[in-house]
């Protein structure tokens, strides 16, 4: 028996066209559709089955076309494209638990109601979240795992996403559910389906920390030693997360990853023995959805598309200011970008405060040439945070820096405004930054913030995102504008056109 997976991952609400290597035009969802319905129909051609999957991060760091709408749009492209399984990755979680049941089960949300009306439940795709479990003690979130029947043959299809989510979301969010160990969790599920007499097993596993190629190398990276110590009768892991693309073999398993935001999508090819149920041999290519004849965008996928963009056109079309060069988030050697340094100037604008400080994973596009709209910003800072004004001590801001090192999985160097300072990337952990390079307005830190500075911050970072928990520390707090109506704001008072440089806050000795 012959079973075809398709797979996308980090979809990321892309329901329009992006750009990918070279310029070249790609995916949207309704060249996406094109391209599943005719690897689909070339399978049917050859007596195949066909599946379609999503890895996560389906949702969450959305553009406005789809993030405007609370992502509803997505959800409802899901079942257009006939993705049957997703499991959910960190950013599912990004409004937190309630929103994301909302997203599964359906129900009205004030925002989208007047505009869509009550959303409904997804018919065909259901979430899988084997190690999301409720902490009184009711099991996990959404159903573990699916049995999927196809040729009389039953496959087993395992969710579960990466347990470090609590560190990389608000915690607020989630306080009322935990993330248990990812391979624990997928033995103990694949030994109870083999147990069962199922012995095709796939996993959709929201993590993607690896390297690898288009051609079946060897993978390499941290998750490697993950995947090694996952059940030998697992027969293929699809990845998501990192926004590569790769597929190999680890051991007996065969583990892909198709890039990311519907520029690509994997496409698995198991062979079954019908009476056993196991798999006798895979074969895998990632395909890239490049704009082409041979692939017209679907027509019914596409007015879906044409209808939300035309929704949320009024605001996204609204004029912000003018670049005459793109503001971009490459950072130099000592973690300054030009579009970090604007960001933070506006939120320190915005909260009136000494200082600000702004993650950089909350950027997620930089700003282009030309006439900037709303739209553009919505897309560069698409979470939807709120800007927190808190009072931290000398000491306090200090033991923030070297948060930037100290218990991180990589550095996570913070963009700053008002400030500026020297560190050390050949110093130990905990002391790699200069004390005495520190200024505050061009004044030493100790002057500067006696006792105190004012600092803003967007509000996932300050309730202690990203493990910098000393944001979490200051009990009397206040809340402020929305972040992307402080860069709004911001970009209408400066000079036009206006640009952003790096300037030399954060420096390398």
């Amino acid at each position: 028996m012959q079973l075809q997976i398709l797979s996308i991952n980090d979809f990321e609400g892309r329901l329009e066209p992006v750009t990918v290597e070279g310029g070249r035009a790609a995916g949207g969802a309704a060249v996406l559709a094109s391209y599943l319905n005719e690897w689909e129909r070339r399978a049917t051609a050859r007596g195949a089955s066909t599946i379609r999957v999503q890895a996560g991060d389906a949702i969450g760091p959305t553009p406005p076309i789809s993030g405007l709408l609370q992502d509803e749009p997505t959800m409802m492209i899901m079942d257009s494209l006939r993705i049957a399984f997703g499991t959910v990755g960190n950013h599912e979680f990004n409004e937190g638990v309630t929103e994301l049941l909302r997203m599964q089960n359906g129900g009205a949300h004030p925002v989208t109601q007047p505009i869509l009306g009550v959303f409904q439940a997804p018919r065909v795709h259901r979430f899988l979240a084997a190690n999301v479990v409720w902490r009184d003690g009711r099991g996990p979130i959404f159903q573990p795992y699916a049995i999927h029947e196809v040729g009389g043959v039953r496959v087993g299809i395992i969710g579960i996403t990466k347990s470090d989510v609590p560190t990389v979301v608000a915690a607020a969010g989630i306080r009322d559910i935990e993330f248990l160990d990812e391979v624990e969790t997928v033995n103990r599920i694949a030994n109870d389906l083999q147990n069962r007499g199922i012995r095709t097993l796939i996993v959709l596993h929201h993590r993607g920390d690896a390297s690898g190629d288009l051609f079946g190398s060897p993978l390499t990276g941290t998750l490697v030693p993950v995947i090694e110590r996952m059940s030998p009768h697992i027969d293929v892991i699809i990845n998501a997360d990192s926004h590569r693309g790769y597929w190999a073999r680890v051991g007996n398993r065969l583990v892909l990853q198709a890039f990311a935001h519907s520029n690509a999508f994997g496409a698995i090819n198991l062979t079954i023995d019908r009476q056993s149920g196991d798999v006798i041999s895979s074969t895998a290519e990632v395909v890239r959805t490049l704009h082409d004849p041979a692939f017209p965008p679907d027509p019914a996928v596409a007015a879906q598309v044409s209808r939300f963009a035309a929704l949320v056109a009024p605001i996204v079309n609204t004029p912000v200011g003018t670049t005459t060069a793109a503001i971009v988030r490459d950072r130099n050697p000592a973690g300054e970008a030009p579009l970090g340094n604007l960001i933070a100037d506006a939120q320190r604008s915005a909260m009136g405060t000494q200082i600000a400080f702004m993650n950089g994973g909350g950027i997620r596009a930089d700003i282009p040439a030309g006439t900037v709209t709303r739209g553009h910003l919505l897309t560069v800072q698409p979470f939807g945070n709120t800007l927190i004004r808190m009072d931290l001590t000398p000491d306090q801001i200090r033991r923030l820096l070297e948060q930037q090192w100290a218990g991180q999985p990589f550095p996570r160097i913070l963009h700053v405004s008002g400030m500026s300072y020297t560190w050390n990337p050949a110093a130990p952990v905990g002391s790699r930054v200069l004390s005495h390079t520190i200024m505050v307005g061009g004044v030493p830190l100790d002057t500067a913030c006696n006792p105190t500075c004012s600092v803003a911050a967007n509000s996932f970072i300050a309730a202690g995102g990203d493990l910098f928990s000393v944001f979490a520390e200051p009990t009397v707090r206040s809340g402020g504008v929305a972040d992307v109506d402080a860069l709004v704001n911001h970009i209408r008072t400066l000079p036009q056109p206006f640009g952003a440089a790096i300037e030399g806050r954060l420096r390398n000795p």
